[in-house]
C-alpha cells in the first residue's frame, strides 16, 4: 500500500478508517521511506533536524533543552537522525564530547586536564543562554499555546503517549517537504548585519554563522534572520567555519583557529599555526580537527590524545578538507588534485585527477561510495571513493563553480554567476537553477529542509523550503 490508498481506505467507513490510521502501518511506511529512495515506489521521505527547542524540568529539579524531534520521533531509528551535509545532528552534552582534550594557545595542543574545563564553559554558556531564552518568553508561550502548541507541554500532566508525534502527521509533514523541493516552493531569508563579502557560511536548525572578509563571524537566526551576535576576534579574513549545537570553530588567515561559544559570543581556546601560515579550510570528526593551510600541508589535532601531526603532498592553497569513514581525510587544493590520506599511517592513499582548474569544494554521498569536486574549470566530477575512477562529469553553462553540498536526495552547486543549481543525487540530472544573486555564491550548507548560501556581493540567504505548520497539523 501507498499513501494514496492508505488515504482512499479511510473515506469508505469509519471501521476502515480506524484500520488505515493504525500507528504500525503508517510507522513501517516512515521506515521504508524517510531518508532512502524506497526501492518499490521509488521516491524518499527527508530526515528532519530536531527543532523548537525548549526548556523542561528533568528528576534533579533543574531545567535543561529538549526538542520535538526527541519527543516526537522516538523510535525513529531509520531515519531522523540527521543526513550527510546536512545542519549538523549534535546536540545537548553529546556535542561536547569532539572536545574532550582541545587544543591549546601555540604551536602544539593544549595538556589533556584543560578538556574539561573547556567543555565546563561551553555547558554552561549553553545553559545560561537556553535558561535566559527560557524565561523572557517560552514560559509564556508555553502557558499562552494550547492544543495548537503540542511541543509546549507539561510533563506533569500528561503522559509520554499523550504527547508523541502520531507517525500518519509525521509522514505528512515530510511529504510536504518533499513536494515544496519539487516544485521550487520555499521562503527566502536574508541574514541581517552583513557587511562584506561572505566567504564561508555553516548552520543547524537554529542558528547559521556567515564568516565574513571583515574579519567577524555574525550569528543569525535561521528562521528569521535577526541578528543574533558577532564574534571579534581574528586578525585577517575567515575563511572556514564548523558549527555544532553547542560550539563553533572557525580558521582564519591569520594563522589561528578559534573554538567559540557562539551563544555568549565568547572565545573559549585559540590554537595558533606557524608564524605567517593561514588556514584556509578545516573540519572536524568527533575529537580529530583538520585544518588545511595557504602552503598546501594539512595539520591534524586528535583531542584525545593531545597530539598533533602534519600531511604535506599539496602544491597549492588547500580550499577543502573532509572526513571519509573514521580513517580517510580528503582534501583539495589550487594544485587542481583531490588526496585522499590515512590519518593513521599518515599517507596519501589515493590521487584523483582530472580539473583543469583549482578545485574549490567537495562532498561525499550518504554512503561515502561517491565523491564529489567542484572545480572553477566549470564542472562537477563524480568519483568512486575506493577506486579513484571518475565515473560522471556534470556541468552548468561551463560557470565556475565555488561550493557544492549534499543530503540524501540531492547534491546543490553554487556557480560564479549568482546561480545555485539542484542536482538529483540518484541519477545526476539538473532538477532546478535558482537566481540567488549577481555574483559567485562562495559558500553552501544543506540541509533537507532548507540550504544556506553565502555570496560575494556580502549577502547571506536562508532558503526554507519548510511548509507552514497549517499543511500537515
Amino acid at each position: 500500500m501507498d499513501a494514496k490508498t492508505l488515504a482512499q481506505a479511510c473515506q469508505v467507513s469509519r471501521a476502515w478508517a480506524r484500520m488505515a490510521d493504525d500507528e504500525l502501518i503508517w510507522q513501517r511506511m516512515c521506515v521504508q521511506h524517510i531518508g532512502k529512495i524506497c526501492e518499490k515506489c521509488g521516491w524518499g521521505l527527508p530526515r528532519l533536524q530536531p527543532k523548537d527547542r525548549r526548556l523542561y524540568a528533568n528528576g534533579n529539579g533543574e531545567k535543561w533543552e529538549t526538542t520535538e524531534g526527541e519527543r516526537g520521533e522516538e523510535g525513529d531509528d531509520n531515519g531522523s537522525s540527521g543526513s550527510n551535509g546536512g545542519f549538523g545532528g549534535v546536540s545537548g552534552e553529546d556535542a561536547l564530547g569532539s572536545l574532550n582534550g582541545s587544543s591549546g594557545t601555540g604551536v602544539d595542543i593544549c595538556e589533556k586536564d584543560l578538556s574539561k574545563d573547556i567543555n565546563k564553559k561551553l555547558l554552561d554558556c549553553s545553559k545560561r543562554e537556553i535558561q535566559q531564552s527560557y524565561e523572557n518568553g517560552n514560559e509564556g508561550e508555553s502557558s499562552s499555546g494550547g492544543e495548537e502548541q503540542s511541543g509546549q507541554y507539561d510533563n506533569k500532566n500528561k503522559t509520554n503517549s499523550d504527547t508523541r508525534r502520531k507517525w500518519k502527521r509525521e509522514y505528512a509533514r515530510r511529504q510536504a517537504v518533499v513536494k515544496n523541493w519539487r516544485k521550487l516552493q520555499y521562503e527566502i531569508i536574508e541574514a541581517q548585519q552583513i557587511e562584506s563579502e561572505v566567504v564561508c557560511v555553516q548552520g543547524n536548525e537554529t542558528y547559521m554563522a556567515s564568516a565574513c572578509t571583515d574579519n567577524t563571524i555574525r550569528i543569525n537566526d535561521v528562521k528569521t534572520g535577526d541578528h543574533v551576535q558577532t564574534l571579534v576576534g581574528h586578525t585577517d579574513a575567515i575563511t572556514s567555519l564548523y558549527l555544532d549545537d553547542c560550539k563553533l570553530v572557525s580558521g582564519s588567515l591569520d594563522g589561528t583557529i578559534k573554538i567559540w561559544c557562539y551563544r555568549r559570543a565568547e572565545c573559549i581556546r585559540t590554537i595558533a599555526m606557524e608564524e605567517g601560515v593561514g588556514v584556509t579550510a578545516l573540519t572536524m570528526l568527533n575529537t580529530v580537527c583538520a585544518a588545511g593551510k595557504v602552503d598546501g600541508t594539512i595539520s591534524v589535532y586528535d583531542f584525545s590524545n593531545a597530539t598533533r601531526y602534519d600531511l604535506a603532498g599539496h602544491a597549492g592553497a588547500v580550499n577543502a578538507l573532509l572526513f571519509l569513514h573514521d580513517h580517510s581525510l580528503v582534501s583539495c587544493s589550487d594544485d587542481m588534485l583531490i588526496k585522499r590520506w590515512h590519518i593513521h599511517s599518515l599517507r596519501c592513499t589515493h590521487i584523483y585527477n582530472g580539473h583543469s582548474l583549482s578545485v574549490r569544494c567537495i562532498a561525499t554521498s550518504a554512503t561515502s561510495q561517491l565523491l564529489y569536486s567542484a572545480s572553477l574549470d566549470g564542472t562537477i566530477r563524480v568519483w568512486d571513493a575506493d577506486s579513484a575512477k571518475c565515473l560522471e562529469v556534470l556541468c552548468y553553462q561551463g560557470e565556475g563553480v565555488w561550493s557544492i553540498a549534499t543530503d540524501s536526495f540531492r547534491l546543490i552547486s553554487g556557480h560564479n554567476d549568482g546561480s545555485v543549481c539542484v542536482w538529483n543525487l540518484d541519477c545526476h540530472k539538473l532538477n532546478h537553477r535558482i537566481k540567488v544573486c549577481d555574483s559567485p555564491v562562495n559558500s553552501l550548507c544543506l540541509s533537507e529542509t532548507r540550504f544556506l548560501c553565502g555570496c560575494k556581493s556580502a549577502k547571506a540567504l536562508v532558503f526554507d523550503f519548510t511548509p507552514p505548520p497549517a499543511v500537515f497539523f
